[in-house]
């Protein structure tokens, strides 16, 4: 826990209300770069990194504190790994990652690092291994001390702004009140097509008309956000302000909210 931490951690955690928590293999690590540019409050990333996982991952993290000032300041990072494979370091693996400049990728570094450091037993071993989200949901979790946690997957890109408007809707007295409320985010996915994530929910809106957008996993597995009923999220007109649009009352099996 806490191997990692940003320089202003401990004072953007005291002041906000909520911190977003979430996890990631060494292979996704580069989405967090992405959401330290849109998610303005505390962060707390739990990383899959077992064994030589773990060099490359210090010299992804290493890359992205140097490169991004959300990472750099408002991030802590905490590894988990199998006990059969235990982290090993190798000091050439931060050389490497310093020899990429700040105008580099962090997709494209933190897969030229894997393709040049990941023995490939360790990939072999990876792929048939099952991914233990939970543990690892529950690891970035412990590392929050706000009195909210935001639980996205690493992927799961915030629309901006948006942090500071949770921030805000989670200090009203009205919702402090509420002891055991929890707070849906609707989630979308976004064709691949469209250059730009919406801004706001009317553009949102516009994709859905054009068919670029969709409910995520509805093509999938509906019943993954089938009980946050989002066509009804749909038709409710957007405030200047977050709101609840309405209340779910019961939970749905398979049904996974963030």
């Amino acid at each position: 826990m806490f191997l990692v931490v940003g320089e202003q951690w401990q004072q953007v955690s005291a002041r906000w209300q909520v911190c977003l928590s979430t996890q990631t293999s060494v292979d996704h690590l580069f989405w967090v770069a992405h959401q330290a540019q849109t998610w303005m409050g505390p962060l707390s990333v739990a990383v899959l990194a077992p064994g030589y996982d773990y060099s490359i991952a210090t010299a992804m993290i290493a890359f992205m504190q140097r490169c991004v000032v959300g990472v750099r300041q408002r991030t802590v990072f905490h590894f988990s790994y199998p006990t059969m494979l235990p982290p090993q370091l190798d000091d050439k693996t931060r050389h490497l990652a310093e020899s990429y400049t700040c105008d580099s990728d962090p997709e494209e570094v933190n897969k030229k690092l894997l393709q040049k450091l990941r023995p490939a037993d360790l990939y072999r071993t990876m792929q048939k291994a099952a991914y233990p989200q939970n543990l690892l949901r529950n690891v970035a979790h412990s590392g929050c001390s706000s009195d909210h946690t935001f639980t996205p997957d690493v992927d799961m890109i915030l629309v901006k702004g948006m942090s500071s408007q949770l921030d805000y809707f989670l200090a009203r007295k009205d919702t402090r009140q509420c002891t055991k409320c929890a707070y849906i985010i609707p989630v979308y996915e976004i064709h691949i097509n469209v250059s730009h994530n919406p801004a706001d929910k009317r553009q949102l809106k516009q994709l859905l008309k054009k068919e670029l957008a969709q409910i995520f996993h509805s093509k999938v597995y509906t019943p993954n956000q089938g009980n946050s009923n989002l066509s009804l999220w749909e038709q409710v007109e957007p405030d200047s302000e977050l709101e609840v649009a309405y209340s779910i009352a019961e939970w749905s099996r398979f049904w996974e909210p963030v």
